[in-house]
């Protein structure tokens, strides 16, 4: 089999991804695309000796790449991923999906009429830490589980909002309350895009009731430092509780009085830093590809997460519970 040809675009935060394409055995790195020839692009390009660009569709066909992985701001998603997808690439994009839910629903729709794949990159679920609270909850260890609850750095919010519901499945109603009136600097700005938040603020608190009964709560704040634990998730469930003390920390496992189970991350088998985290979900895309499956985070999942993010505004402005 032929490796898969992996494009760029953005050469920021794309930078992890396009380390996993050029260690990906089964991937070829083959350009970069930028919005101009700025130095961090230059230098992207010469780091792995790759061509860059500033057009896009010039890019396409040139290089005629079976991936386009789009590292973009979200405003600049869905533009990136439908003319991507229309030339026949896969497409892994960054979250969140876009910049407004009709603009993800036109970009899961474009997926669907291409016949190509399209991955979000919610990458926290690919922490070490992420995966083994998974495999707890799926081995049924837990039991029947309760709730959920969750403490996060503002700028998390979105990725723990998407792996607390990826363990607990669909929403069928949220509440949310958000205080954009810091009366001190929080470590960053407020951000909005269109219908929904990108931080916390102050403060924001979400409610979630699960479909299948279960509940469950997330609180977060820009207060919070770049220096403190990122994430923090419990689940409490009728046979035992977990805890995961951060994105890549400690997983405890509270049995019997007295009695815990406790897993940690290793410095020599596992890299502790969010750009590892991205560079594993852009290999399990490509994986995918490559074995013919379906993607781990298909794009349906991206625009459930936005309109998720779109009721929490409402809930947060009209002061009640909204139904999904």
């Amino acid at each position: 089999m032929a490796k898969l040809r992996a494009l760029v675009v953005g050469s920021g935060w794309g930078r992890h991804h396009a380390s996993a394409y050029h260690a990906h055995p089964d991937a070829e790195l083959v350009g970069i695309c930028g919005r101009s020839e700025s130095g961090r692009s230059k230098a992207l390009s010469h780091q792995f000796q790759v061509p860059l660009y500033t057009d896009l569709a010039k890019a396409q066909k040139e290089l005629k790449p079976d991936i386009v992985s789009c590292a973009t701001k979200e405003p600049d998603h869905e533009v990136v991923t439908i003319q991507a997808l229309k030339a026949g690439s896969h497409v892994y994009c960054e979250k969140l999906l876009a910049d407004t839910a009709e603009g993800a629903e036109r970009m899961v729709k474009a997926a669907r009429e291409s016949s190509r794949q399209l991955m979000v990159g919610y990458n926290y679920r690919f922490s070490p830490s992420a995966l083994k609270l998974r495999e707890i909850v799926t081995s049924g260890k837990l039991g029947d589980i309760a709730f959920a609850c969750a403490m996060t750095f503002g700028y998390c919010l979105h990725h723990t909002l998407d792996l607390v519901c990826s363990l607990m499945g669909e929403v069928e109603e949220a509440y949310s309350i958000l205080d954009t009136n810091p009366p001190e600097p929080t470590a960053v700005k407020f951000e909005q895009y269109g219908n929904f938040v990108y931080s916390a603020s102050r403060c924001r608190s979400i409610n979630l009731r699960f479909k299948g009964g279960a509940v469950g709560t997330l609180i977060s704040s820009d207060y919070m430092r770049f220096g403190h634990p990122a994430v923090r998730v419990d689940l409490v469930g009728s046979k035992a509780r977990a805890n995961m003390d951060d994105i890549v920390g400690r997983v405890t496992i509270f049995g019997k009085d007295r009695e815990a189970e406790v897993w940690m991350p290793s410095l020599i088998g596992d890299r502790l830093d969010l750009g590892s985290t991205t560079q594993a979900a852009v290999s399990a895309f490509v994986d995918s590809l490559r074995d013919g499956k379906p993607v781990p985070i298909p794009g349906s999942d991206g625009l459930n997460r936005l309109r998720l993010e779109v009721a929490l505004l409402k809930s947060a402005q009209e002061n009640h519970p909204v139904r999904l």
